[in-house]
């Protein structure tokens, strides 16, 4: 088994802005209707539906500004910029090959390769990503790449699907008196994104 360098790419989603308009101005884009139950907020179904479309992957994992066109029952639209960035973490990882040979004639008849992702300290700092070409600047010098998309996008105050705790960071924040940013509601550390509860 061998060190090699490894990457780990996090993407993550954000929703920027939302244009309200009270009619369908290009016909010819591809709408997305938003579920608009009944005293539904237009935000809310909104940050659902760009959640949604970012965990099938109808917003791609690429690094950069991202427009979807939301419809609702009510003939309403809305156009929405979700911007994406990736963060990524460079350390040592593991490289295994095993190797399978007929002894008859000492050919190679199966080689197995294996890498490991290398290990993220819970206190690793990240670099961010601004552009695609940044991003492959220090991923090619890596022997393996892993991808993860952040499963839950960042919204205004807190990430979209909100968690149990981060709710009731912003209700104390609010009844405190103390200034409401995703900073203080969700703090820097990424890892908070696959909170549950």
């Amino acid at each position: 088994m061998q060190e090699i360098l490894g990457a780990l790419v996090f993407w993550v989603a954000t929703w920027a802005t939302t244009s309200h308009f009270p009619f369908l101005p290009d016909a010819a884009k591809k709408w997305v209707v938003a579920e608009m139950a009944p005293g539904r907020q237009w935000q809310e179904a909104s940050l659902d539906t760009i959640w949604q479309l970012w965990l099938i992957d109808e917003i791609p994992m690429t690094v950069g500004q991202h427009i979807v066109h939301l419809s609702g029952e009510t003939h309403a639209v809305a156009v929405c910029e979700v911007i994406v960035t990736a963060h990524s973490f460079v350390g040592l990882g593991k490289l295994s090959t095993a190797t399978l040979r007929n002894f008859e004639n000492d050919k190679t008849v199966l080689r197995r390769t294996e890498t490991a992702a290398p290990d993220m300290p819970t206190s690793a700092t990240l670099k961010t990503h601004a552009t695609g070409e940044n991003l492959n600047a220090v991923t090619s010098k890596a022997h393996t790449t892993i991808n993860i998309r952040v499963p839950r996008i960042v919204g205004q105050y807190m990430y979209w699907p909100p968690s149990g705790k981060s709710v009731k960071r912003l209700r104390k924040l609010h009844e405190e008196g103390k200034p409401v940013s995703f900073e203080n509601v969700e703090g820097s550390n990424i890892l908070r994104a696959w909170t549950q509860s």
